[in-house]
């Protein structure tokens, strides 16, 4: 397919970002994806005794032992290891070659693996970003957005918490729940008959993440409302092998089919619950929040709520389905702790719905023209400020925007900026090891 000039410098210009402030490694919530990985692909089991040196590297209970059956198992869901399992396979074959041997011993000791066998995980989540941006791209050719698609694109990249998940946080699962919906959403508002693709689509992306499987619900309500009863069967025949393929995962650890990995670590940490019902408070705290823990979606990465109203511009009826998705995604993520599970840059859960910012976008555009473009230019402006600001801080965690005035402003550090941005690019990262 040929790309206009200007789609041709929005990609680059992403490309590039993306090549800046690439991380390779595993971290955070990584690790305990990443210990499914290895014990799967190169230990050929599910039970993840030889992953616990993950729980000292990551200082965190990344594994933990599950008596009933003597299964150490991760709280994770299985789907970006899944996805990633045959870039891993590679790597395990690249390392008999001195020249993918980099730095081991660092590597080794800070992240507990070596780095040509992490970078899988990475490449493969940045693989997925890849095809979200350009589903949305096409998407939007599709609906007659051919003009405002470079620019949505990039607006909505910049503006969305993908602008961290597709760089410096690939081990997370993020960039991967956005390709795989940017790949049902498109296939639903191209051709709504392909419903059973579309179905396997989230079923897929329900290994990824549990919640993601009530994004069934609006696309069954919309063929069940326009008596297509056969393409809501269909959609939930394409999910039923994935959904199947979940519940011998769980039978294969916990021994029972309806204890999720997430239940089970709660179970074992004396936790209790990780869901209950959702409060006016905790939906009010995904979306407005001033802490860390969430971080506020309006606060750091405004446009997403924008990018809403021009979904509900859009004459489209299949616009419901899209606005829905949101609106299940605030209740789920409001079900979790008390909406208190988005720890991160913004509120990390809503990176997956990056083609609806970007659709959104383009109808923005399309409609106010110069207005939306300096609206949401500044929106995105404001994002990427705060990206490289919390991210050249160096803080212990995730930043409040009050700690990051402190840090840059009252404690004089912002003409040290340009210093600590150099110092945080991938490369540099490598070369000084840190």
């Amino acid at each position: 397919m040929d790309f206009s000039r200007g789609e041709l410098l929005a990609l680059a210009a992403l490309g590039l970002f993306a090549l800046l402030f690439f991380k390779p490694v595993v971290a955070g919530d990584g690790f305990g994806y990443y210990a499914i990985l290895e014990g799967g692909v190169r230990d050929g089991t599910l039970n993840l005794s030889q992953q616990l040196r993950f729980n000292a590297v990551a200082n965190g209970t990344e594994v933990m032992l599950w008596p009933a059956t003597g299964t150490y198992f991760s709280q994770y869901a299985p789907g970006l290891a899944l996805v990633s399992a045959p870039l891993y396979a590679v790597s395990l074959v690249l390392d008999d070659f001195r020249v993918f041997h980099v730095a081991d011993a660092f590597f080794l000791q800070e992240r507990g693996d070596i780095l040509v066998h992490m970078a899988a995980v990475a490449v493969t989540s940045l693989a997925f970003a890849a095809a979200a941006v350009l589903l949305s791209l096409f998407l939007l050719r599709k609906i007659g957005l051919q003009k405002q698609a470079a620019a949505a694109v990039l607006l909505a990249f910049f503006g969305s918490p993908l602008i961290r998940y597709a760089t410096y946080d690939l081990t997370y699962s993020h960039a991967v729940e956005a390709g795989l919906l940017a790949a049902a959403v498109y296939l639903f508002i191209v051709d709504d008959r392909k419903s059973f693709w579309a179905g396997a689509l989230l079923g897929v992306m329900t290994l990824v993440r549990y919640s993601s499987v009530v994004f069934a619900l609006p696309f069954a309500a919309y063929y069940l409302c326009r008596g297509k009863g056969g393409d809501a069967g269909k959609l939930v025949l394409g999910m039923l092998p994935f959904i199947a393929a979940l519940a011998l995962y769980w039978i294969a650890l916990f021994g029972f089919p309806l204890i999720s990995s997430y239940e089970a670590s709660h179970i074992v940490q004396g936790t209790g619950s990780f869901l209950g019902l959702p409060s006016v408070s905790s939906l009010v705290a995904v979306l407005f929040s001033l802490s860390r823990d969430p971080p506020g979606l309006l606060w750091w990465t405004p446009l997403c709520i924008a990018a809403l109203y021009g979904v509900w511009l859009w004459r489209n009826e299949k616009k419901w389905v899209l606005l829905s998705l949101f609106a299940l995604l605030l209740l789920v993520t409001a079900s979790s702790f008390n909406g208190t599970t988005g720890f991160s840059f913004s509120h990390r859960y809503f990176a997956a719905l990056f083609i609806i910012y970007a659709l959104g976008c383009g109808v923005l555009l399309k409609e106010f023209g110069r207005k939306a473009r300096l609206a949401l230019g500044a929106m995105a402006c404001w994002t990427v400020l705060l990206f490289v600001l919390h991210l050249a801080g160096g803080f212990s965690g995730f930043p409040t925007l009050n700690s990051l005035w402190e840090f840059w402003v009252a404690q004089g550090n912002f003409g040290r900026l340009p210093q600590l941005v150099f110092e945080k690019l991938g490369l540099v990262r490598l070369l000084l090891q840190r």
